[in-house]
Order: C-alpha cells, then structure tokens, then sequence
C-alpha cells in the first residue's frame, strides 16, 4: 500500500479502486464481485493442487525476482486452474487467497493460533506495510479470524475489514494515513498471518 496524507486515518476503499503498495506501482483489484469469487475459486485450485509450492512461495520475499519466477511458475505448472490471464496480475490478492487456503488445512482456528504466539516471536518486516500488517495480526486474532471466514466481495466481508480498520488504524505508526481495499487488507493481514504462524526465508 502507498502512504500518503499526514495524520493516522485508515480508510476502507470500495474494492473497485486500486490497492496501492509501497515500493510498487498500483495492483488493480478485480472490478466486480463475480470476479473476486473467480479470483478466490482459482487460488483455492492452485492451493490444491500445488500446496507444497504454494507454501514455499508465501516465505519468500515477495520483493525479489525469485518470487515472481516462484510465482508464474505456479500459474504455469496448473493451466486447469487459471483459466483468465488477468488473474496473474492481482499477485497481492493471489498470495492471500494462497495464504487463507492453505491455513485453513489447520485442525486450529486461526485466532487461537494467534493467541497462542510467544510474544518474542522473531519474524523481519520486509516493508513498512509489514509492520502494520504484524500487529494488526498479533493485536486482534479475532477480527482476522472474522474476516477470513466472510464471504469475499460481500457485506460481511466489509463489515469484518471495517471493523478491523481499528486495529490497523492503532498499528500504523508511520504518521501517514493509509488508504486500502477490503480485498487488499484482507490479502495484507493473510499473508502476514501466515508468516507469523508458518516463518518465513531469511
């Protein structure tokens, strides 16, 4: 996500308007319902079919060339599940749904794994958008919990990343305000999830 303003407000965008990133240009979340449904429907496929890959993939720096060659190999390597070329341009959205999927194989809920982490866990921000996705994590299991088990694209979903915005309007520190989709908060908060709870490359 790119910071900008100067006072600490988090807005919750409609999912429509890009979510923005802070080293990158602006990721472009699906313009319609339907095509968040198709979005998730065909993670779900890759996470599926590749959870060893898809595991892999979600510890590495999401920064590097390597993840983006980790990345469109994924998509290569299952063609029954990509089936729309757009969906390999939404990769921050791709690696939430990767990271939700695969977390919820988990006997535990989410929340109770959260809960349950050491307070002096070791895991490196890679970006200022990392912090902030930590602590909302750490700080409110059970908002993440409720916004993973929401329907993606729909009301409930919205009501669990407002509600959430509370918690991520307390983490961000960086004294600028932060502009971010439902889509993206959720994939932000679930990536950083599951690198609390899996680890992460070094």
């Amino acid at each position: 996500m790119r910071f900008f303003g100067y006072c600490v407000v988090a807005t919750l965008i409609a999912s429509t308007t890009p979510v923005y990133a802070a080293e990158t240009s602006p990721i472009q979340a699906p313009l319609t319902p339907e095509a968040r449904m198709t979005l998730y429907k065909t993670v779900s496929c890759l996470a599926k079919a590749s959870s060893g890959e898809a595991a892999s993939l979600l510890k590495m720096d999401f920064r590097s060339l390597t993840y983006r060659t980790k990345m469109d190999r994924l998509f290569g390597n299952n063609p029954q599940c990509v089936k729309a070329r757009w969906i390999r341009s939404n990769r921050l959205l791709v690696a939430g749904d990767l990271a939700e999927n695969l977390l919820a194989d988990s006997q535990e809920k989410v929340n109770v794994r959260l809960a349950k982490l050491p307070p002096d866990i070791s895991i490196t921000p890679r970006t200022p958008t990392d912090t902030i996705a930590f602590c909302v994590a750490r700080s409110d299991p059970n908002g993440v919990g409720e916004l993973f088990s929401s329907t993606v694209a729909n009301k409930e979903e919205a009501m669990a990343a407002t509600a959430l915005g509370i918690s991520l309007n307390r983490c961000n520190q960086t004294g600028k305000a932060m502009s971010i989709s439902p889509a993206g908060l959720r994939a932000m908060v679930a990536t950083a999830t599951y690198r609390l709870l899996e680890g992460q490359e070094s």
